[in-house]
């Protein structure tokens, strides 16, 4: 099956591939960026409504309702919140830190599922190595292609050079991009 594909094109089908992925990641995380930043918004502007601890007390089951059912992101993470708390008629006192239930992970990692940016520099490396070794691959096979047409010594040795040209160029050219320079 290689033999009908390119050597020449495997690089840029593996680029594109690679940039896909990317931009396919990228657009996911910033679907989810806009809607995390959303509810988060929507969550700000309902809590600066309370202008005191002494209303928040009286606006607290209303805030509890609207957390709960309005805004998603914090469902689940402010009913645990909630039974942490201690009400009396004038006073809301936390047993917990909040920080304990609204942390970067309830709001970043797990929502915008971060996890995979991880990855990507081990993916980009392996792509890396593959690219390598089918350059080597290539420039070899070219090496004794053009080895076995030649008859004299003198023809071989000037083959041979022009095919380890050949291959430094391929070589060269995986290289560069990292390198940043000619």
């Amino acid at each position: 099956m290689l033999e009908k594909f390119s050597h020449d094109a495997v690089p840029a089908i593996v680029i594109a591939f690679v940039a896909l992925l990317c931009f396919w990641q990228l657009a996911r995380m910033f679907i989810r960026y806009f809607r995390v930043r959303s509810q988060l918004n929507l969550a700000i502007a309902e809590l600066a409504k309370v202008q005191s601890p002494q209303a928040l007390v009286g606006a607290y089951g209303s805030l509890f309702q609207f957390f709960t059912t309005r805004v998603p992101l914090l469902g689940h993470p402010w009913k645990e919140f909630d039974e942490s708390l201690i009400k009396s008629k004038d006073a809301i006192y936390n047993t917990i830190d909040a920080d304990h239930f609204f942390s970067s992970e309830t709001f970043i990692h797990g929502p915008l599922e971060a996890e995979f940016n991880r990855h990507l520099p081990g993916i980009f490396t392996a792509c890396g190595i593959v690219g390598t070794f089918f350059g080597i691959q290539s420039g070899l096979s070219e090496a004794v292609k053009k080895l076995s047409l030649g008859t004299s010594g003198e023809n071989s040795v000037g083959l041979l050079t022009e095919a380890t040209t050949s291959l430094r160029r391929k070589m060269s050219s995986r290289v560069r991009p990292l390198g940043g320079r000619n």
